[in-house]
């Protein structure tokens, strides 16, 4: 359900978009850095260092009416989170610029899904737009973007989730930006605890916290991910959920870049 479009609007959300774009694009390179350290720590690094600054952004705004057991809010926050996940996970694996490849192709499903289930119409602007994004990321990566059944898999479960994610926020009305992003923070933060627990990774973390450079690249992880967090629901909820999926686009083009300048 896209916003009606304005000048103002349009420059707002060009600016929200572009900021979200290119912490989502730093704070994945910065887990592609950590190699192998494992996607469940990753995770709960982004939460941990994230959270001060979320909770931050959150008391220094302006007071807004929360609901902390709205379903919007909770189907919202773990369909991110599990998004995340299984790009911190990609990552571990695949370059910046493969990895944002996948997730790439959030608007096509937004806009996909958006259709699918009546929720609203989709400007005819964004299929050339999103075309040609996708398939300059493409080119860009050219013969580098890996084959298999493997990848599409991984490109269509990651899409699926990233696209439902987004639509959800267009349903989470009258909560503000921040309050959605220490919600989504607070959750990621639990769900990265039992993993890490459950996949025996507790003993890892004092050993990864010695080094200086994990170190500053989890707090890159943390702080890069709130940043993108709050900007990409100030988009959606100025321009929509459909042309606000574009971040993700615009994000793969970061990451290329940022890969392969460091």
């Amino acid at each position: 359900m896209d916003a009606p479009w304005t000048w103002f609007s349009v420059k707002t959300a060009l600016v929200y978009m572009l900021t979200a774009s290119v912490f989502f694009a730093l704070s994945g390179v910065a887990v592609h850095g950590l190699g192998s350290g494992g996607w469940d720590i990753a995770l709960l690094s982004r939460a941990l260092f994230g959270l001060p600054f979320a909770i931050f952004i959150f008391l220094s705004g302006p007071k807004a009416e929360c609901h902390w057991n709205s379903f919007a809010i909770l189907l919202r926050s773990t369909l991110a989170v599990i998004f995340l996940a299984m790009l911190y996970f990609i990552l571990e694996f695949y370059s910046p610029g493969e990895a944002f490849t996948l997730a790439s192709m959030r608007p096509l499903w937004v806009a996909g899904l958006s259709m699918a289930f009546g929720l609203g119409s989709v400007r005819f602007v964004f299929w050339p737009l999103s075309l040609i994004g996708i398939v300059g990321i493409a080119l860009m990566e050219g013969s580098r973007i890996s084959a298999g059944l493997g990848f599409v898999m991984l490109a269509l479960i990651i899409g699926f989730l990233g696209g439902l994610s987004t639509l959800a926020i267009d349903y989470c009305r009258g909560q503000s930006a921040s309050f959605m992003t220490l919600h989504l923070t607070m959750t990621m933060l639990i769900i990265a605890v039992v993993s890490v627990v459950i996949n025996g990774h507790v003993e890892d973390i004092p050993v990864l916290m010695q080094s200086k450079r994990d170190l500053f690249l989890y707090s890159v992880v943390g702080l890069g991910g709130t940043v993108y967090q709050i900007f990409s629901v100030l988009t959606v909820k100025r321009v929509g959920s459909i042309t606000g999926s574009v971040i993700a686009l615009m994000s793969a083009l970061f990451a290329w870049m940022l890969g392969h300048l460091i």
